[in-house]
């Protein structure tokens, strides 16, 4: 796909689409556009990625990672949640870490230490590293995900763990500023506290990331519990694993699609824009299809 092909009122819709999901950059707006793989990718509102257009911690020497690793970021937050973080403080984390590493666990800086979900370095990346934890298949996650995210949760919320935290920015000590962020339930405020005192970016860049904060609070507010076992999902991994989805189950949604006279992606979005005049079954079923979509996958795609 390329920018130069488009027609002047394609670009003309496209960068409308972009500006609304905050790209403002003309020369970020072709990137993006440049490196997607099909029509139906740009189409998508919010505009995937927006992740890519903020490097990590604004440093240059942060190697572009592929377009935005959102595979598995339902299964992301779903674990946050699942570890008793509210929405307001599992959405600062994934925008944070959207921020500092496109959510890509395997994100290495170039011509510098950093490494992982969170752009980890010294000790802290050597004990994610080294983070003893028993993979869960089926979680969504691939194992360097689970790891990183395990370690984050575990040792970084919930302990005081030499390190994790940093006091300053109001806070008097360390353990005062992770108490407050598990006492909060405003997203802007909990991504302050892991901007200042978890990740501490050299370059703290806190409009993109209660930005992306924000994005995500208001994306899955009302989609939590993300209910993977309803649908028997086993998400695709960097092996190439495969998606499988309970029988009895499938081609529900689309069936529901085709009465409808639409295609999977347009019915699931109509969907999730007047959720009020649809069973709480059917939303769920269309933020799956939503989250699916850009999913690899194998034998030609999934049937809802």
């Amino acid at each position: 796909m390329s920018w130069n092909n488009l027609t002047i009122a394609q670009r003309s819709q496209l960068m409308n689409l972009f500006r609304r999901n905050g790209v403002t950059s003309l020369s970020d707006m072709r990137r993006i556009y440049d490196q997607m793989s099909s029509p139906e990718q740009a189409s998508q509102e919010p505009v995937a990625p927006l992740a890519p257009v903020y490097k990590s911690g604004g440093d240059k020497n942060t190697i572009n990672s592929p377009l935005y690793n959102s595979a598995h970021e339902g299964a992301m937050y779903k674990r946050l949640r699942d570890k008793n973080l509210n929405n307001a403080q599992a959405s600062a984390l994934l925008g944070n870490l959207s921020v500092e590493s496109y959510l890509n666990a395997d994100l290495k800086q170039k011509n510098g230490p950093a490494y992982g979900i969170m752009q980890a370095e010294g000790q802290r990346q050597k004990a994610m590293r080294n983070y003893d934890y028993t993979y869960e298949f089926g979680s969504g996650l691939s194992p360097e995900e689970q790891q990183q995210l395990d370690y984050i949760i575990n040792e970084g919320m919930y302990k005081d763990t030499p390190g994790e935290w940093r006091y300053g920015k109001g806070y008097s000590t360390a353990k005062s500023a992770r108490k407050d962020f598990l006492n909060t339930e405003d997203v802007n405020k909990a991504s302050s506290i892991i901007t200042n005192n978890y990740l501490r970016p050299g370059k703290p860049h806190t409009e993109r990331r209660n930005a992306m904060s924000n994005y995500y609070y208001d994306k899955y507010i009302s989609s939590y519990p993300y209910n993977m076992e309803e649908y028997a999902v086993q998400y695709p991994h960097s092996d190439g694993g495969s998606i499988h989805i309970k029988p009895s189950r499938k081609g529900t949604f689309t069936a529901a699609a085709t009465k409808h006279g639409m295609g999977v992606q347009e019915f699931a979005s109509k969907v999730l824009a007047n959720k009020e005049n649809y069973s709480p079954k059917m939303v769920k079923k269309a933020a799956f299809a939503k989250a699916a979509s850009g999913w690899k996958h194998s034998h030609g795609g999934i049937k809802f």
